[in-house]
């Protein structure tokens, strides 16, 4: 799995774990009718990287691998750049991605998830996400078995605006009324406690206006 982390003038991929099966939210490019089982299941990606996969196979010795992995492009995927998920052979890549990467680095990427689900056919569940075997299959690549890579090729897509979360504590007894970014359930008026009193306070989120 790739995905960004550090500020938007420095991009900083991990190349972390794969990741168990989940339902989808991406859209599938590339299929086609008249397209062979290797180029419909790849659509999404460059004619350089539908031949690694096929020469990835060959070198690792797992003649499945051309069928078994099956390319989507992810719209969704802002902050994680790529992910595997070797069961099923389903490897997601950020279309950001697929649009500004350098093929070089495209192409390491591709190798990187391919070499998780090469893992998984040889050994299935046997084995670490980044563990010897896997080490091993990106040498054979020709590729150094890196988790961490650093990167300016690829902007970061803009990330939405959180609003703070605002929490409103009301007491019913004395009508104090206070606000605060968190909230504790322990929390009582202070004024009620002082005279004997429970302090039960009545708590809702506010929300703030931009």
């Amino acid at each position: 799995m790739l995905s960004r982390v550090g500020s938007r003038s420095r991009v900083v991929l991990d190349l972390g774990r794969p990741v168990a099966s989940q339902a989808g939210e991406f859209v599938i490019l590339g299929h086609s009718a008249a397209a062979g089982p290797a180029e419909s299941r790849t659509g999404p990606l460059p004619a350089s990287a539908r031949a690694l996969i096929a020469r990835l196979a060959f070198v690792w010795g797992t003649p499945d691998l051309g069928t078994r992995v099956y390319v989507r492009a992810s719209r969704r995927m802002t902050r994680t750049l790529a992910r595997a998920f070797p069961s099923t052979g389903e490897v997601r890549i950020s279309t950001r991605v697929l649009e500004f990467a350098p093929e070089d680095l495209l192409l390491e990427i591709v190798c990187h998830e391919a070499a998780h689900v090469a893992c998984f056919l040889i050994h299935g569940r046997r084995v670490q996400p980044h563990g010897a075997q896997w080490r091993r299959l990106m040498r054979q690549a020709g590729y150094g078995p890196r988790v961490r890579l650093n990167t300016d090729a690829i902007p970061s897509f803009p990330q939405p605006l959180r609003r703070p979360r605002v929490y409103q504590h009301h007491c019913p007894t004395c009508g104090w009324t206070g606000l605060a970014r968190t909230t504790n359930r322990r929390w009582r008026c202070a004024a009620c406690v002082a005279v004997g009193r429970g302090g039960l306070l009545v708590v809702g989120k506010v929300e703030r206006r931009r």
